[in-house]
């Protein structure tokens, strides 16, 4: 299916949206229309800072791709975004929306751990549709099964996109059970980014898009190590027991 990516994009961003609006904060019994529309302007701040951070952190990388026609930067329809930029553009707009509106950092950045896996979700499925996010080629039978690439060559493909959706798919609801349990502020935070970032660590060492390599390893796979550090950290710091 040619273009689906924005459109499952898109649809993810509105049930995340829809989701926000509904969705009663687990530190009040009485959730108000001022409440809802506070909860969809933080999904909004995170949702601008997300697409900014991506769209940068694809393009500094590749940035003499540009250097003939820099209008291209704007031109985020063609392809052209990081996920390590969307969640480090989210996470800062929390920490910025934290200090201006002088609220907890860790429950602003709680009220988007769902919608993140949301997004996430959706971006391994719209690249399961149109190619994008391939995974290498490989020949392990049923394991490998047939699927096309950017250009639309087809082969026996280790399946990323499809792992990687079906993961995030499924951690779901195990997040919205742990979200009803008592847990401190970050902790809900701290599982969601720890997995996405986890699990695209491991599947990015089975892709087989091009990207810049530094020592033979993909750039992206070490970019995500410092998320997955910060993540797992603040998620044990703040499930510590005091």
């Amino acid at each position: 299916m040619s273009n689906a990516y924005p459109i499952i994009m898109s649809l993810a961003i509105l049930a995340s949206l829809l989701w926000l609006s509904s969705v009663k904060a687990s530190t009040t019994q009485n959730p108000s229309i001022k409440k809802s529309i506070a909860r969809i302007d933080r999904g909004m701040i995170a949702l601008v800072f997300a697409v900014i951070g991506a769209r940068l952190a694809y393009v500094l990388p590749n940035l003499a791709a540009y250097q003939n026609n820099p209008i291209q930067i704007l031109w985020m329809w063609d392809g052209g975004l990081s996920w390590i930029g969307g969640m480090l553009g989210a996470v800062i707009s929390m920490l910025a929306l934290a200090s201006a509106k002088k609220q907890s950092f860790w429950f602003l950045l709680d009220s988007i751990a769902i919608p993140a896996v949301v997004i996430g979700f959706a971006s391994w499925f719209g690249c399961l549709l149109d190619g994008c996010g391939y995974g290498k080629i490989a020949d392990f039978g049923i394991l490998t099964p047939p699927s096309s690439d950017v250009f639309g060559a087809e082969a026996m493909r280790y399946p990323v996109q499809g792992v990687g959706a079906i993961f995030l798919l499924l951690l779901l609801p195990y997040l919205g059970v742990l979200r009803q349990r008592k847990i401190r502020e970050g902790v809900l935070a701290g599982v969601s980014f720890s997995l996405i970032s986890l699990s695209n660590f491991i599947l990015l060492f089975f892709r087989g898009d091009s990207v810049r390599l530094v020592a033979g390893i993909r750039l992206d796979a070490i970019a995500t190590i410092p998320l997955i550090v910060l993540s797992l950290g603040g998620l044990i710091s703040r499930a510590k027991i005091h």
